[in-house]
Protein backbone atom coordinates (compact mmCIF):
# COMPACT_ATOMS: atom_id res chain seq x y z
CA UNK A 1 0.00 0.00 0.00
CA UNK A 2 1.17 3.15 -0.70
CA UNK A 3 -0.63 7.20 -0.36
CA UNK A 4 0.89 10.67 -2.11
CA UNK A 5 3.00 12.88 -0.05
CA UNK A 6 2.92 16.14 -2.01
CA UNK A 7 5.32 18.98 -0.97
CA UNK A 8 5.04 22.93 -1.93
CA UNK A 9 8.70 23.61 -2.26
CA UNK A 10 10.32 27.11 -3.59
CA UNK A 11 8.67 28.62 -6.34
CA UNK A 12 5.56 27.67 -5.36
CA UNK A 13 6.50 24.40 -7.07
CA UNK A 14 4.08 21.35 -6.26
CA UNK A 15 6.63 17.86 -5.82
CA UNK A 16 4.82 14.59 -5.28
CA UNK A 17 5.98 11.29 -3.86
CA UNK A 18 4.35 7.44 -3.59
CA UNK A 19 5.44 6.52 -0.28
CA UNK A 20 4.88 2.79 1.03
CA UNK A 21 2.82 3.29 3.64
CA UNK A 22 3.55 1.20 6.86
CA UNK A 23 1.39 1.17 10.20
CA UNK A 24 2.39 4.03 13.03
CA UNK A 25 3.84 6.08 10.52
CA UNK A 26 3.81 9.68 10.90
CA UNK A 27 4.13 12.36 8.02
CA UNK A 28 7.56 13.44 9.67
CA UNK A 29 8.53 9.89 9.48
CA UNK A 30 7.61 10.07 5.40
CA UNK A 31 9.63 13.12 5.31
CA UNK A 32 12.60 11.48 6.46
CA UNK A 33 12.12 8.95 3.99
CA UNK A 34 11.67 11.31 1.11
CA UNK A 35 14.56 12.83 2.49
CA UNK A 36 17.06 9.82 2.38
CA UNK A 37 16.17 8.75 -1.22
CA UNK A 38 14.27 10.96 -3.54
CA UNK A 39 14.73 14.17 -2.21
CA UNK A 40 17.83 14.56 -0.38
CA UNK A 41 17.35 18.64 -0.70
CA UNK A 42 14.13 19.19 1.12
CA UNK A 43 14.48 20.85 3.68
CA UNK A 44 11.91 20.68 6.69
CA UNK A 45 12.38 21.05 10.56
CA UNK A 46 12.39 18.41 13.53
CA UNK A 47 13.62 17.60 16.73
CA UNK A 48 11.88 15.66 19.19
CA UNK A 49 11.51 13.44 16.43
CA UNK A 50 7.85 11.83 17.17
CA UNK A 51 7.73 12.78 21.23
CA UNK A 52 5.52 15.73 20.48
CA UNK A 53 7.20 17.98 22.91
CA UNK A 54 9.47 20.30 20.96
CA UNK A 55 7.13 22.26 18.34
CA UNK A 56 9.88 22.10 15.54
CA UNK A 57 8.46 20.41 13.03
CA UNK A 58 5.37 22.42 12.86
CA UNK A 59 3.74 22.58 9.00
CA UNK A 60 0.41 22.90 7.06
CA UNK A 61 -1.26 19.49 6.35
CA UNK A 62 -3.73 19.79 4.22
CA UNK A 63 -4.35 23.19 4.75
CA UNK A 64 -4.29 23.22 8.46
CA UNK A 65 -1.19 23.56 10.88
CA UNK A 66 -0.16 20.51 12.75
CA UNK A 67 3.40 18.60 14.17
CA UNK A 68 4.06 16.97 11.32
CA UNK A 69 4.92 14.00 14.02
CA UNK A 70 1.52 13.70 15.51
CA UNK A 71 -0.09 12.96 12.34
CA UNK A 72 -0.46 9.99 11.43
CA UNK A 73 -0.70 8.88 7.48
CA UNK A 74 -3.81 6.60 6.21
CA UNK A 75 -2.92 4.27 2.87
CA UNK A 76 -4.42 5.37 -0.13
CA UNK A 77 -4.82 9.21 0.96
CA UNK A 78 -3.03 12.38 -0.35
CA UNK A 79 -1.41 14.70 1.14
CA UNK A 80 -0.56 18.05 0.49
CA UNK A 81 2.54 19.82 3.16
CA UNK A 82 3.27 23.53 3.04
CA UNK A 83 4.56 26.00 4.83
CA UNK A 84 3.10 27.91 7.77
CA UNK A 85 1.36 31.27 6.58
CA UNK A 86 2.27 34.13 8.13
CA UNK A 87 5.94 33.50 8.51
CA UNK A 88 8.65 34.39 5.25
CA UNK A 89 9.23 31.31 3.62
CA UNK A 90 13.23 30.44 4.39
CA UNK A 91 13.29 26.89 2.15
CA UNK A 92 10.78 24.78 1.21
CA UNK A 93 8.79 23.82 4.46
CA UNK A 94 10.96 25.69 6.88
CA UNK A 95 9.64 29.39 7.63
CA UNK A 96 12.17 32.22 8.98
CA UNK A 97 10.75 32.61 13.03
CA UNK A 98 13.29 35.57 13.64
CA UNK A 99 11.01 38.60 13.36
CA UNK A 100 8.30 36.92 15.37
CA UNK A 101 10.69 35.33 17.92
CA UNK A 102 11.64 39.18 17.94
CA UNK A 103 7.97 40.37 18.75
CA UNK A 104 7.98 37.57 21.49
CA UNK A 105 10.96 38.90 23.26
CA UNK A 106 9.80 42.46 23.58
CA UNK A 107 7.18 41.54 25.83
CA UNK A 108 9.76 39.42 27.78
CA UNK A 109 8.16 35.47 28.22
CA UNK A 110 10.43 34.98 31.59
CA UNK A 111 9.77 35.58 35.05
CA UNK A 112 10.85 39.15 36.30
CA UNK A 113 11.79 39.78 39.81
CA UNK A 114 9.90 41.62 42.08
CA UNK A 115 7.03 38.85 42.60
CA UNK A 116 6.85 36.36 46.10
CA UNK A 117 6.85 32.90 46.39
CA UNK A 118 4.16 30.67 45.57
CA UNK A 119 2.31 29.76 48.35
CA UNK A 120 -0.21 27.64 48.00
CA UNK A 121 -0.85 24.73 45.46
CA UNK A 122 -3.42 26.61 43.83
CA UNK A 123 -1.13 29.53 43.25
CA UNK A 124 1.58 26.50 41.80
CA UNK A 125 -1.52 25.16 39.51
CA UNK A 126 -2.87 28.20 38.01
CA UNK A 127 -0.78 28.57 35.22
CA UNK A 128 0.21 25.35 34.56
CA UNK A 129 -2.05 24.43 31.17
CA UNK A 130 -0.32 27.84 29.85
CA UNK A 131 2.77 26.41 30.75
CA UNK A 132 2.34 23.32 28.12
CA UNK A 133 2.40 25.79 25.18
CA UNK A 134 5.57 24.38 23.08
CA UNK A 135 5.53 26.96 20.87
CA UNK A 136 5.00 25.43 17.97
CA UNK A 137 3.56 28.68 16.20
CA UNK A 138 0.51 27.23 14.79
CA UNK A 139 -2.25 29.93 16.90
CA UNK A 140 -0.09 32.49 15.30
CA UNK A 141 -0.13 31.23 11.31
CA UNK A 142 -4.09 30.94 11.87
CA UNK A 143 -4.75 33.74 13.72
CA UNK A 144 -6.42 36.86 12.17
CA UNK A 145 -4.74 39.71 14.71
CA UNK A 146 -1.69 38.17 14.30
CA UNK A 147 -1.33 37.84 10.63
CA UNK A 148 -0.96 41.45 10.86
CA UNK A 149 2.37 41.74 11.96
CA UNK A 150 2.01 45.38 13.32
CA UNK A 151 0.17 43.54 16.07
CA UNK A 152 0.90 41.32 18.93
CA UNK A 153 0.71 38.03 18.25
CA UNK A 154 -0.91 35.13 19.62
CA UNK A 155 1.89 33.31 20.96
CA UNK A 156 3.19 36.36 23.16
CA UNK A 157 -0.53 36.69 24.63
CA UNK A 158 0.00 32.88 25.60
CA UNK A 159 2.81 33.95 27.63
CA UNK A 160 1.59 37.18 29.02
CA UNK A 161 -1.25 35.26 30.87
CA UNK A 162 1.38 32.70 32.04
CA UNK A 163 3.21 35.14 33.75
CA UNK A 164 0.35 37.15 35.21
CA UNK A 165 -0.87 33.81 37.05
CA UNK A 166 2.15 33.45 38.25
CA UNK A 167 2.62 34.97 41.60
CA UNK A 168 6.49 34.85 41.24
CA UNK A 169 6.22 37.40 38.58
CA UNK A 170 6.97 41.04 39.11
CA UNK A 171 5.89 42.96 35.99
CA UNK A 172 2.52 44.53 35.55
CA UNK A 173 1.70 41.92 32.85
CA UNK A 174 -1.58 43.54 32.06
CA UNK A 175 -0.45 46.64 31.02
CA UNK A 176 2.00 45.06 28.87
CA UNK A 177 -1.07 43.50 27.35
CA UNK A 178 -3.20 46.18 26.82
CA UNK A 179 -0.23 47.82 25.47
CA UNK A 180 -0.02 44.75 23.30
CA UNK A 181 -3.04 45.03 21.62
CA UNK A 182 -5.01 43.18 24.05
CA UNK A 183 -8.55 45.17 23.39
CA UNK A 184 -8.14 43.95 19.77
CA UNK A 185 -8.14 40.14 20.79
CA UNK A 186 -10.80 41.13 22.91
CA UNK A 187 -12.86 41.92 20.07
CA UNK A 188 -11.96 39.77 17.55
CA UNK A 189 -11.27 36.36 19.81
CA UNK A 190 -15.12 35.46 20.28
CA UNK A 191 -15.80 34.85 16.90
CA UNK A 192 -13.13 33.48 15.69
CA UNK A 193 -11.79 30.66 17.82
CA UNK A 194 -9.39 29.21 14.95
CA UNK A 195 -6.53 28.91 17.55
CA UNK A 196 -8.47 26.37 19.80
CA UNK A 197 -8.62 23.67 16.91
CA UNK A 198 -5.20 23.90 15.94
CA UNK A 199 -2.96 23.96 19.44
CA UNK A 200 -1.36 20.51 20.19
CA UNK A 201 -2.14 21.13 23.88
CA UNK A 202 -5.50 21.87 23.21
CA UNK A 203 -4.57 25.74 24.84
CA UNK A 204 -7.99 28.17 23.87
CA UNK A 205 -6.24 31.69 24.02
CA UNK A 206 -9.49 33.40 24.58
CA UNK A 207 -10.36 31.45 27.73
CA UNK A 208 -7.13 30.47 28.91
CA UNK A 209 -5.47 33.80 28.01
CA UNK A 210 -7.32 37.05 26.56
CA UNK A 211 -9.51 36.61 29.34
CA UNK A 212 -7.39 35.61 32.03
CA UNK A 213 -5.67 39.18 31.14
CA UNK A 214 -8.94 41.05 31.13
CA UNK A 215 -9.61 39.37 34.45
CA UNK A 216 -6.71 40.45 35.71
CA UNK A 217 -7.18 44.03 34.74
CA UNK A 218 -10.61 44.00 36.89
Amino acid sequence: MTFQLSVRRNSNLIQAFQVAFRPGMSILDALREISASDAPDLAYRWECGGQRICGVCTIKVNGQPALSCGVLVQPDTDYLLEPLDGFPIEHDLIVDLHERLDALNVHQPYLIDGGKPIETRAEAEASKHLRTCIECWACVSVCPVSLNTDNAHALSMVKLARFALDPRDGADRTALAHDAGLDVYSATCPSCRKCETVCPKDIDIFIDAIQVLEHAST
